[in-house]
């Protein structure tokens, strides 16, 4: 399924790019970018809305046949059947379209969290290999910290340099390589001898980067280090005032500097940036994003509810329990905006 989506993500791909081309922006790209799509949709969305429509105005007709045919559900059936032919209904029509839908919302998301990948010409396997820096890096940190007998790589690092007298700086990293790979997770990421070189590339470079960085929830989330890597290259050039960037530059000399060109804002907004409370500042304005989100997604949910029972009160019944889901998918949404940028 995930190839579906790879192959559904390629054409969206072209249409963000050919946005950003157009505005040298991602935030208004993204913008662009929905306006089209939603365009693109809207034939399916208004079927759908359609045959949904038809099909809840038949909602107390199809009461009276299951009252009138409770004894005989053959006729029940052929009734129904009858009922559906007469009036151009099926209660299947409006699938279709849904599944359409859902596809390339799937493949939507493939896009809009990987702008590098599809709108920049940087190569993909250089981008493949940043990436999974940041996942190795970010699992070696988080292991380390779960160790007892030791709280950061630095301090393994001077418990090497203490338990080893005049050990040379290469044999210092190559003992810390060795350590490293006896935790199991580590072990299980079955790096090669290049990630390994990245990993401890980076580790020369700022001894610090598990405590000061990778751990660091101001800068990434858990959520982001282990689903979606491809955005912490932002955090990377942007974050600690970019204090980090270099280390980038293990993948390809010059990758950071093309990953900085990219526009990755909106009206001077970081969007690699995600939403937490630090008390009464500018910072914590991201806030906002979500829980305006919020309240327009339960006001939409009670318009919708309030019209539904309006016009077809049988229907609105009908849907029982399903009602719960309206306002548990508003709640959801919430809870995983505060995870992500």
């Amino acid at each position: 399924m995930s190839a579906l989506f790879g192959v559904i993500a390629i054409p969206l791909g072209w249409i963000m790019k050919a946005c950003y081309l157009l505005v040298k922006n991602y935030g208004i790209a993204l913008i662009l970018f929905t306006i089209i799509i939603r365009l693109l949709l809207l034939p399916l969305n208004i079927k759908q809305q359609k045959s949904t429509a038809r099909m809840s105005k038949l909602q107390p007709e199809l009461k009276k046949l299951q009252k009138k045919y409770a004894n005989n559900k053959e006729k029940y059936q052929e009734e129904m059947m009858a009922l559906y032919a007469k009036e151009n209904a099926s209660p299947t029509a409006g699938c279709l379209p849904m599944l359409i839908t859902m596809l390339v919302l799937f493949a939507l998301i493939e896009v809009v969290y990987n702008p590098l990948y599809y709108v920049t010409d940087i190569n993909r396997d250089d981008l493949e290999a940043s990436n999974k820096l940041i996942s190795n890096l970010y699992t070696v940190s988080y292991e380390v910290k779960e160790d007892e007998d030791v709280e950061s790589i630095s301090e393994m690092l001077k418990k090497i340099e203490k338990d080893n007298s005049g050990i040379s700086e290469d044999d210092k990293y190559k003992k810390l390589k060795d350590e490293l790979s006896e935790y199991k997770n580590i072990d299980k990421l079955e790096m090669t001898d290049k990630q390994w070189d990245r990993v401890l590339g980076a580790i020369k470079l700022h001894n610090d980067i598990d405590t000061e960085f990778m751990l660091n929830e101001d800068y990434i989330t858990p959520s982001l280090a282990k689903s979606r890597p491809a955005l912490l290259n932002f955090s990377f050039m942007n974050k600690a005032d970019g204090k980090y960037a270099d280390v980038i530059d293990l993948v390809e000399d010059g990758l950071g500097d093309k990953i900085k060109d990219f526009d990755y804002t909106f009206f001077g907004i970081k969007l690699e940036s995600f939403p937490k409370w630090n008390g009464f500042n500018s910072d914590s304005l991201l806030v906002l994003v979500p829980v305006l989100s919020f309240v327009m997604q339960l006001l939409t949910t009670f318009v919708m509810q309030h019209f539904s029972k309006k016009n077809n009160p049988s229907a609105a019944e009908a849907m029982g329990g399903m009602k719960i889901m309206l306002y548990v998918m508003p709640i959801f949404s919430l809870i995983i905006t505060f995870n992500f940028p």
